[in-house]
């Protein structure tokens, strides 16, 4: 999904839709979305 995502950014970059900064903001926070999804262990916040 976040590919998806991805993709359909760089795409709207590419067609003078999206700013560079802009993407680039919004694809850093992709990037902590993937390393959190990346590290997720169910039920490791419960006491």
């Amino acid at each position: 999904m976040l590919e998806a995502r991805r993709a359909a950014l760089v795409a709207a970059r590419d067609e003078r839709k999206l700013d560079d900064e802009v993407l680039r903001e919004i694809m850093e926070e992709i990037d902590l979305q993937q390393a959190v999804l990346a590290n997720w262990e169910p039920g490791r916040f419960n006491s």
